[in-house]
């Protein structure tokens, strides 16, 4: 039998841990739905949440109701209006996400693979690309619409599930 050890356990038993973030912290949960209106119309932009970049995202859930023929949307992050609302990575979490039937319950963290395995401690500012000598901020997540065929009004929401570092 041989013992193969996590990064973590690796660098416990041999005193170089390199960060402590790796210990984790408590659990939050930030969520938001909305309403989308029948004819809205294709590029149009639903932010969701407002995420701090200095988080280590767990999970991001997305569940909607069908949107109706041909529906494709992307998720991404956008700075905050106050921000100027510049795109930062408009399909960081989904990119020609098919909504045109119900999606009942979906994690994009894991379906997108934005997160390989060796990275699941890092910050949203890391997922981002974001510079590490950028001071962490607030982003919003967004819902792009990329493609909308015969539009019909439906519900969505995201659930975020993550660690304040």
């Amino acid at each position: 039998m041989t013992v193969r050890k996590s990064t973590m356990i690796t660098e416990l038993d041999a005193h170089t841990i390199q960060s402590t973030d790796k210990f984790g912290g408590a659990m939050s949960r930030v969520a938001a739905n909305h309403a989308k209106a029948a004819g809205q119309s294709t590029a149009d932009i639903y932010p969701l949440l407002r995420l701090w970049t200095g988080w280590t995202i767990d999970s991001l859930v997305f569940a909607t109701a069908a949107w109706g023929a041909s529906g494709v949307v992307e998720i991404g992050c956008y700075d905050t209006a106050e921000n100027g609302g510049a795109v930062i990575d408009a399909d960081c979490f989904a990119s020609a996400l098919d909504v045109s039937a119900a999606i009942a319950r979906i994690d994009l963290l894991i379906e997108s693979a934005v997160i390989d395995y060796d990275e699941i401690n890092n910050t949203l500012r890391d997922i981002l690309g974001i510079a590490a000598t950028v001071p962490h901020k607030w982003v919003d997540l967004c819902l792009t619409a990329t493609h909308i065929g015969a539009s019909q009004a439906a519900k969505f929401a995201a659930i975020v599930r993550y660690v304040e570092r």
